[in-house]
């Protein structure tokens, strides 16, 4: 369904680039490819692995900005 509703939106970040042909074929790909990636984990994991990521970025941001004396405001 996504793959079918915003296709042709996802050539437009491309414009000099050649984007291939939204076949079922290629969302079929798309679709097995993403099973392979998941694995084991399931959306809630991999949901709390990026939350868990996006904290630590944020946390590193603020620690850093602390050692040098940025506002964190900035």
């Amino acid at each position: 369904h996504f793959m079918a509703q915003f296709g042709p939106a996802l050539k437009l970040p491309w414009t000099k680039l050649e984007a291939p042909e939204l076949t079922d074929g290629l969302i079929d790909e798309v679709v097995d490819g993403t099973a392979v990636q998941l694995g084991q984990h399931s959306i809630a994991d991999l949901e709390r692995y990026r939350d868990d990521c996006l904290l630590a970025v944020q946390a590193a941001v603020r620690a850093t900005k602390l050692k040098h004396g940025i506002s964190l405001d900035e």
